[in-house]
């Protein structure tokens, strides 16, 4: 994304800006997503990739992306959980990069609103993919159940998507 500034002591005089150009931390583009509602069950003690998540393409190896998620979830029932996020570059396999819930138990069904804020440094300019992820602990059923209901300033709800997926890059 290039953007122009006026220089020099006409207006119109213009020149571009390439993201080359762009100082460090300036934010050099932005990818929303919606997580489509879905839930996911796993017994796996391994890190497991659930959900659509979101990808961008960095236009630098130096530049970092800033990941933030935000999801409402409910275990479908009695269970003990990890959360986190996962990455995946170039169409490789997914990874975890960061654990959010280490060890969660709730032993009767709530809502929980999660929300991810992470500074990542994938150091490449191929397609970097971005999933939620979770895992069970001792062979318990682990269920995710995202609300897809958003709510109303009247205190109702209406249909809604199950997240948010907000990606940046940010120049380094």
């Amino acid at each position: 994304m290039a953007l122009t500034k006026v220089i020099g002591s006409g207006i119109g005089t213009t020149a571009s800006l390439a993201d080359s150009n762009m100082p460090a931390g300036s934010v050099l583009q932005v990818v929303s997503a919606e997580e489509p509602y879905s839930s996911s069950t796993t017994t796996s003690n391994t890190w497991v990739a659930i959900g659509a998540g979101a990808s961008i393409t960095p236009s630098a190896s130096s530049s970092r992306v800033f990941v933030t998620f935000s999801v409402d979830m409910r275990p479908g029932s009695t269970n003990s959980f990890g959360f986190g996020l996962m990455r995946s570059i170039n169409g490789g396999d997914f990874s975890i990069v960061q654990t959010i819930v280490r060890h969660a138990t709730y032993p009767v069904i709530v809502d929980a609103l999660i929300t991810v804020n992470y500074t990542d440094s994938p150091n490449t300019t191929n397609a970097v993919a971005y999933k939620a992820a979770m895992h069970s602990y001792s062979g318990a059923t682990a269920t995710f159940m995202p609300n897809p209901y958003t709510k109303t300033g009247n205190g109702g709800t209406s249909g809604g998507s199950a997240g948010l997926w907000t990606l940046m890059e940010i120049a380094g």
